[in-house]
């Protein structure tokens, strides 16, 4: 089983940001970026591997987390003061990156239109003028307008993922095997 192509390796590992703290391994992508051209022959030989057997390294999900204070006038003792940053496995991110530019035509079908955080080539300042313009017309035309704002911050967390994978999976998104993979470690 072919996971990726040795280009679509070494766009991945040319996309990773350099600069970043080193993963558990102690990796950083300018090792990958200036390991030459073995580097992404091993990286694919090991993807392809870790669909072949469908086991996924361990190492490949996980991570360091550190704890970083939000804002002053926040009190230091309370956790929720804090966010969580976690440095990722780097063969994690580039094995991710690679999957991401396979399925993003399929999710990006799926979106809603209106979805504006978190999309690529969109602004969030795009959903601030349409109700901006939505509050202008009502005011016009003497009608209310109700609007509620969610914060789904935390929603991955809590996320149903079994039924999320199933959701992707009827709408038409391919490569079912990746996600049984890389999501039953």
């Amino acid at each position: 089983m072919q996971y990726a192509t040795l280009d679509e390796v070494t766009a991945a590992i040319s996309k990773m940001k350099n600069g970043k703290s080193p993963d558990e391994l102690n990796l950083m992508s300018e090792h990958l970026k200036c390991g030459g051209q073995i580097v992404p022959i091993i990286l694919k030989a090991l993807f392809d591997r870790v669909l072949q057997e469908r086991d996924v390294p361990e190492i490949f999900q996980s991570g360091i987390i550190t704890p970083i204070h939000k804002s002053h006038g926040k009190p230091l003792q309370d956790p929720n003061s804090y966010r969580r940053i976690t440095v990722c496995s780097i063969m994690g991110k580039v094995f991710e990156t690679i999957h991401l530019s396979k399925i993003s035509p399929d999710l990006d079908r799926l979106q809603n239109k209106l979805q504006r955080g978190f999309t690529k080539r969109v602004s969030p300042t795009n959903a601030a003028l349409l109700l901006t313009e939505a509050l202008a017309d009502a005011k016009d035309r003497k009608k209310k307008v109700f609007v509620a704002f969610i914060d789904v911050s935390k929603a991955f967390d809590v996320v149903w993922h079994d039924s999320l994978m199933l959701k992707l999976f009827q709408s038409g998104v391919k490569d079912e095997d990746w996600f049984v993979v890389y999501y039953s470690v």
